[in-house]
């Protein structure tokens, strides 16, 4: 999608009920922005979130070192 018209376009249709999103914060603000307007739901994963999990069997050592790449 290369402008805010063809989103609010595309998201004001009522076929569609939710937006997930990940990437940079401008974006994520006009996503929010129109599924606001439009009262769609919408998940926005933004800005270098990287969930990291790491088990309690979890070789400790070899986790921190593939952490800090």
């Amino acid at each position: 999608i290369s402008s805010p018209n063809q989103l609010e376009n595309i998201m004001s249709h009522s076929s569609i009920s939710a937006v997930e999103f990940c990437g940079g914060s401008k974006a994520g603000s006009q996503i929010a922005m129109i599924a606001g307007k439009y009262l769609k739901k919408s998940v926005l994963k933004l800005g270098g979130l990287d969930p990291f999990i790491v088990l309690s069997d979890a070789d400790a050592s070899f986790a921190a070192d593939l952490a800090v790449k």
